[in-house]
């Protein structure tokens, strides 16, 4: 059984729009949209070849490290130059200024202990869910991560319970 979802998906062609009509555990099923003039307003999907946004083994500068135990980190996600200083891909993903939320894999490795990761817009109070529970093995989960929007320093933030380094992989992004 799936449940029914609300959303706009447009393929970066700009030919197609899809909806999406249901989610199923973690696929969603896309329905085609017969007049994309319909999706005026609403967040569309613009999906990404997958691309690294984040690796702190690789990180430089204010990024350099694992994230620490009870800490949180601010990221980037748009600005290339800072992208590579987070361990990312030297030219930036794609994503653009106006963007509200991206489609991530987040992956956690080499950690301290056992622990998770909780995932945020920057600026905004911590969550009380998290998106990733570890315990001494490298994992990874896909989420979509709202990000700050408007005049922010950072985009979003990731806040570990116990040492992690984290890579990230940005697959797409909502925009209206």
């Amino acid at each position: 059984m799936g449940k029914q979802a609300k959303g706009w998906i447009r393929m970066p062609t700009g030919f197609f729009a899809y909806r999406i009509c249901w989610v199923v555990l973690t696929a969603m099923v896309l329905c085609p949209l017969a007049n994309p003039s319909l999706a005026t307003g609403q967040q569309l999907y613009f999906p990404l070849f997958p691309c690294r946004i984040v690796d702190t083994r690789l990180a430089v500068g204010e990024y350099t490290g694992p994230v620490g135990s009870l800490e949180s980190a601010d990221y980037h996600a748009k600005t290339a130059a800072e992208i590579s200083n987070q361990g990312g891909h030297s030219n930036g993903c794609g994503v653009p200024a106006g963007a509200l939320a991206l489609v991530v894999n987040i992956t956690a490795t080499q950690q301290s202990g056992p622990g998770h990761l909780r995932a945020y817009p920057y600026g905004d109070p911590l969550p009380n869910a998290s998106i990733l529970n570890y315990s001494g093995v490298t994992i990874g989960n896909s989420t979509i991560l709202p990000i700050c929007t408007g005049t922010c320093p950072y985009d979003f933030s990731i806040y570990a319970r116990t040492s992690t380094h984290v890579v990230i992989d940005v697959m797409g992004y909502f925009d209206d």
